[in-house]
């Protein structure tokens, strides 16, 4: 994944961005935009993570980019889902929650939500 603004010609000679469709819109303008002297704009990871809090709207959650992690199970015989949700509320604060998916035979049977497991089935 490129994060330095790199961007290709259409046919009609217009730029066309090729970042992934991940990167919330405030980092993707400022990954697209160049300065007066052509230089490139670097990004940090951790400007992404607050321009995807912000991006979120609010009563809604979004994953964070970069932090799904897929491990097997028992010699395969299925997999953990590991992934970090970002949640932002009405009152304008916002909170992170890690989540565990347990996919036995590949069927999700229960989740943990910040330590604590849950039956899903």
């Amino acid at each position: 994944m490129k994060l330095d603004g790199d961007t290709s010609s259409n046919q009609d000679g217009s730029q066309a961005s090729t970042l992934p469709n991940d990167v919330p819109a405030p980092a993707r303008r400022r990954l697209e935009r160049k300065g007066d002297d052509e230089q490139e704009t670097k990004v940090s990871p951790k400007q992404v993570a607050e321009d995807t809090i912000k991006s979120v709207l609010p009563n809604q959650a979004e994953i964070v980019p970069g932090s799904i992690q897929v491990s097997p199970l028992r010699q395969m015989a299925g997999i953990l889902i590991d992934l970090i949700v970002m949640i932002k509320m009405k009152s304008g604060g916002s909170r992170t929650v890690n989540m565990q998916i347990e996919c036995p035979n590949f069927t999700p049977r229960r989740i943990r939500i910040d330590g604590v497991w849950h039956s899903i089935v």
